[in-house]
């Protein structure tokens, strides 16, 4: 009795952790992922911008999502915003929603580190 209990008790604690740990790996892209992706460099990203039938991709932190599917960004654009660039200040500053909307879009690469400016 005392087994069927404690099945009882530990199978529903052990599948919200699991689903938990899930949804917080959502949250953040897999680092293994993008540091297996394609590098870009904000020359390269502007070809990216989701006009005559291109696919739409932005830069935040770092990380280059693909917003072509995303229904906010329409033919590369969003609220004024275009895609192409790195949008970072602009989702930091000024979003409603931040950077966790970003979640929902793939990763398609990462930014790569701009030169320091002597």
């Amino acid at each position: 009795m005392r087994r069927i209990i404690l099945a009882a008790v530990c199978i529903p604690v052990f599948a919200m952790a699991v689903t938990a740990a899930d949804s917080t790996a959502a949250a953040q892209p897999d680092s293994a992922k993008v540091d297996s992706v394609k590098v870009f460099t904000l020359e390269e990203l502007a070809a990216f911008d989701g006009k005559d039938g291109k696919p739409a991709y932005i830069a935040v932190d770092g990380i280059v999502y693909d917003v072509s599917k995303a229904s906010g960004w329409k033919k590369g654009k969003h609220k004024g915003y275009s895609a192409g660039k790195d949008v970072t200040a602009e989702i930091n500053k000024k979003s409603p929603h931040g950077t966790k909307v970003m979640k929902k879009n793939p990763v398609v690469g990462k930014l790569a580190a701009e030169p320091a400016v002597k």
